[in-house]
């Protein structure tokens, strides 16, 4: 079995979430939202270039292989901690392009906490959005980015930051 850690930070030390990146592989794998079921990719408001999805899912195992396979989580409670943070130290708009090149023309416009499942919209409570995950939207501005948003090129968003591993013992079954 795969060791798990729970991934937290310490408000006096320099962890936390600095980055949102634009990928095309959120490990998280929760896309970006579409209103309307038909549509392939996924922007909610084409016209006004807005996309919204998950920064941080709660309590959602993800898979990592740096520098040996294990899996992580983030609990709603570190997940709040780490957002106010992030909000507090102004990295709000600090978005770049799979965890590599800073990208200007994108800008977040909201930025919440999911406290109740009725709040969602349809189109991802068929992704298991789970209470306690941290949901933004952004403004593109940028042609070349939306464009890349549009051909799914970019599907989602994977935070980015400095964090502190604390083992978790599973319950093992026989």
């Amino acid at each position: 079995m795969l060791p798990f850690y729970e991934l937290i930070i310490d408000d006096s030390k320099e962890s936390g979430v600095d980055f949102n990146s634009l990928v095309e592989y959120p490990a998280h794998q929760k896309n970006f939202i579409a209103f309307n079921k038909d549509e392939k990719r996924y922007y909610f408001n084409e016209e006004k270039k807005i996309v919204f999805g998950v920064m941080m899912a709660a309590n959602l195992p993800i898979f990592r292989n740096n520098p040996y396979d294990h899996y992580v989580v983030f609990k709603p409670e570190t997940i709040s901690q780490i957002r106010t943070k992030f909000h507090k130290l102004g990295f709000k708009d600090n978005v770049n392009a799979e965890h590599n090149k800073e990208v200007k023309g994108v800008r977040m416009i909201k930025s919440y906490i999911l406290t109740d499942l009725n709040l969602l919209p349809e189109a991802f409570k068929k992704q298991n959005i789970n209470i306690g995950s941290w949901l933004a939207a952004y403004k593109v501005d940028s042609p070349a980015i939306w464009s890349k948003i549009k051909k799914g090129e970019f599907n989602g968003f994977s935070v980015e930051g400095w964090f502190e591993k604390k083992e978790l013992q599973l319950k093992k079954n026989k």
